[in-house]
C-alpha cells in the first residue's frame, strides 16, 4: 500500500486491478486527488491516467509504489557516471548513488533515501521547481 500522504499531483504509481479476472499491476499517474472532510485533509478519492487505463478510485490499498531502478533512472533522464558510479541530471546541483543496499540522493548537506519513484519526483519538485519527467 502507498502512503496517501505522499502522494501529489503527477506522480506515477501502480495500480493493483484485476480486469477481467486477472490480476494486473499497472503504473498509472496520478490527475487529481480529492479531500473527502477539507478540514481533516483526509484524502478520499485518487484520480488517475495509464496505458489503456483511466478512472477514479477509493481506496488507496490498491496503488503500490514504483520501485525505483537504473532503468527508471535512464527514462527520467539521468546518466550514470561509469567512474564514480553516479547519477546526474542537468539542472540538479547532487547526485543520486545506487549500491546494493539503497538509493539515495545526496546534495552538499542534503542525504534523503529514496525507493520509489513517487518519492523521487517529489524531491526533485521540491528542489527545482520542475516536474520529472519519465515515461512508461
Amino acid at each position: 500500500m502507498i502512503n496517501p500522504l505522499e502522494i501529489k499531483i503527477k506522480n506515477w504509481i501502480i495500480l493493483n486491478h484485476a480486469p477481467y479476472g486477472k490480476a494486473v499491476k499497472t503504473p498509472v499517474q496520478v490527475e487529481c486527488i480529492g479531500l473527502g472532510i477539507p478540514e481533516e485533509q483526509v484524502l478520499d478519492q485518487l484520480w488517475y491516467r495509464g496505458q489503456g487505463v483511466f478512472g477514479s478510485h477509493h481506496d488507496f490499498e490498491d496503488f503500490d509504489p514504483i520501485e525505483l531502478s537504473e532503468d527508471i533512472l535512464v527514462k527520467a533522464g539521468f546518466e550514470k557516471d561509469y567512474v564514480s558510479k553516479k547519477w546526474r541530471k542537468s539542472g540538479l546541483h547532487g547526485y543520486i548513488e545506487v549500491n546494493h543496499r539503497e538509493t539515495f540522493y545526496k546534495c552538499y548537506w542534503i542525504r534523503r533515501t529514496l525507493r520509489s519513484v513517487h518519492q523521487l519526483q517529489n524531491l526533485y519538485f521540491a528542489l527545482t521547481g520542475h516536474e520529472l519527467t519519465i515515461t512508461f
